[in-house]
Order: C-alpha cells, then sequence, then structure tokens
C-alpha cells in the first residue's frame, strides 16, 4: 500500500469550482458500527447546499456485511452514488479512492497527524521559538471498534528531524490489539548565536561581533555555543552568518605558541627560574616544549599558569 504523506497544512474543506457552483466532497474513509452506509456516513456537509443534504442524507449508498476492509476507485464510488441518488451524483467531488469498514469509527491519517502534534508539541516548545510538524508518513487509516483507544507513541527519544510513530490499538483492558507505524519531521526554530562579521582560524571569539538568528535546529547536527562562555577561538574561518557550534572552535589556550614564558625547576631543596619561549599551545595541567633562552635547549614542562611552565 502507497504511503500517504502529509504537511501541516491539509486543507478539509468544501471545494467549489468556477461560476459559484457547489459541491460535496466525498470521505477517503468511513466507518458505521452497523456496515451500512448513508449519504450523510460519506459525504463532508456544505451548508451551502442544506436543502440537498436534507434530502440525500438518509439514502444507503453502501452495505458491508464482513469485518474486511473495503476499498473502491473512483469510477466505482462514482457508480454506486449514481445507482442510488441519479444525477445528483454529479454534485459530489470523489477521492481517489474510499476506504470502508464495519467498525465504530475510523481515524483518517490527517486524524492520527493530529494526535502525534498533540503528543509532540509539549516535548519541542520550550526548546525553540517557532515548532513545526511536517512530512507525516503513514501507511492508512485506522478502524476502531466499541471501547478501542489508540495510543500514539514516539519511538527513541524525541529529537528535531525525522521521528519514529507507533500507533498502538489498545481494547478496554488496555491490551494491545494491532500496531502501526509511521514518521513525521519536526521542525524547531530558535534564535542561535552566529557570526556578525567574519572571523579567521585562531581569532577568539568577541562579543562584538556576535549576534543572533533564527535558525531550524533540524539542520543543525553539532552542540550550539552557549553564547556565554567567550574563552574560544575559531579553530577555521568563518564567514557572516555562519552558527557557532563546539565543532568549530577550541579552547583558547593558557600558553601559546610564541609566548615568553617563566620556567620553573624545583627539586628537593633547589629552585630555578629561567625565561623561556613556548614552542606549542598548553593548556592549564599539560605538558608543552619550551625553549630556554639561555642554553638555547628544548625541554618539556607543565603549564602551571599563563606565564609559568615547571620542569620536574
Amino acid at each position: 500500500m502507497g504511503r500517504i504523506f502529509f504537511t501541516l497544512v491539509f486543507c478539509l474543506c468544501l471545494v467549489s469550482y468556477s461560476q459559484g457552483e457547489e459541491f460535496f466532497k466525498v470521505k477517503e474513509y468511513a466507518a458505521t458500527p452497523s456496515g451500512v452506509f448513508y449519504f450523510q456516513d460519506l459525504v463532508y456537509k456544505n451548508n451551502k447546499l442544506d436543502s440537498l443534504w436534507l434530502k440525500l442524507k438518509n439514502k444507503i449508498i453502501f452495505k458491508v456485511k464482513d469485518n474486511r476492509v473495503y476499498y473502491f476507485n473512483t469510477e466505482e464510488v462514482n457508480k454506486a452514488f449514481a445507482f442510488h441518488i441519479g444525477s445528483l451524483a454529479s454534485k459530489l467531488i470523489y477521492p481517489s479512492r474510499l476506504v470502508l469498514k464495519k467498525a465504530d469509527k475510523v481515524l483518517s491519517p490527517q486524524d492520527i497527524f493530529h494526535l502525534v502534534q498533540k503528543e509532540l508539541l509539549p516535548i519541542f516548545v520550550a526548546e525553540g521559538e517557532k515548532v513545526n510538524f511536517r512530512d507525516f508518513m503513514f501507511s492508512s487509516a485506522i478502524f476502531l471498534n466499541k471501547k478501542e483507544q489508540l495510543k500514539i507513541k514516539i519511538v527513541g527519544r524525541p529529537k528535531v528531524g525525522r521521528n519514529g510513530v507507533v500507533a498502538e490499538v489498545r481494547d478496554a483492558f488496555n491490551q494491545k490489539r494491532g500496531s502501526y507505524s509511521g514518521s513525521v519531521f519536526v521542525d524547531v526554530w530558535k534564535s542561535v548565536p552566529v557570526l556578525g562579521a567574519p572571523l579567521n582560524r585562531g581569532e577568539p571569539l568577541n562579543p562584538a561581533v556576535i549576534t543572533y538568528k533564527l535558525k531550524n535546529l533540524a539542520y543543525i547536527s553539532k552542540d550550539i555555543w552557549n553564547g556565554k562562555n567567550f574563552n574560544y577561538r575559531l579553530r577555521v574561518s568563518l564567514g557572516v552568518g555562519e552558527v557557532l557550534t563546539l565543532d568549530k572552535l577550541e579552547p583558547i589556550p593558557v600558553v601559546s605558541k610564541g609566548d615568553k614564558v617563566t620556567i620553573v625547576y624545583q627539586g628537593n631543596s633547589v629552585l630555578l627560574k629561567g625565561i623561556g619561549i613556548a614552542l606549542e599551545d598548553g593548556f592549564l595541567g599539560e605538558k608543552i616544549v619550551v625553549k630556554n633562552m639561555d642554553s638555547q635547549r628544548k625541554i618539556i614542562g607543565k603549564v602551571i599558569n599563563s606565564g609559568e611552565i615547571r620542569v620536574f
């Protein structure tokens, strides 16, 4: 069975054609407990055609005797309506197919989409300024018998982007009677830090060049910089408007290559100090290579603070 795609905006209104003529729209899915389908079970009401609705609503169009799902194409549906209401069948707009079942009620893919949104919206509304659900993929409608309910579950942890969805049919005793799977795409728009001016590789972050733009988190796969800790420099050159993610940043070292440092040697009873040049970047507690300016020797020491390297 082909999958049905929905976006957030889906019109269930009745359709009007040119010259102001009004029509009824036939549903895609319908269910009745008796298996007898009247005009009013199969067609959306059009308030502009009230008198015609009253005339046709109790006309029997289909009857099904068992619990199977029945599929009718446009031609078959048109013939059925024409047989029972004659030329008035021309006042109907037909779907590509009609799906019927003897059941208490039916939830169309659009109905299920609304339930999925209701389940997910509270989760994502706190993550950004705007949430959008789209590209809902679900196999078909779900028919429910008396006292059966539909429970929506999200596969795994909810996340921006594509989410797996499972719709479980449960009876009055909360026992699972069926399961249907699909998916939905979630967009979350949030103001995130971006560059207001280009910065080159190695340049530190500067509050003067940071601005905020509304971005879709579904297309940002890396962790975003928090906009507060400026103890970072760029790992790569970035242009205007680029999102500041942590993979593009690196902490500013306590000691940078080329810095003049104090080299301290401390033994059991000896403390010696000298001047050196850092030959590489170093973070607090990290061992780096420095050059002793007196002896011109290269030695390895530990970064104690921004200006001190200790040799043991």
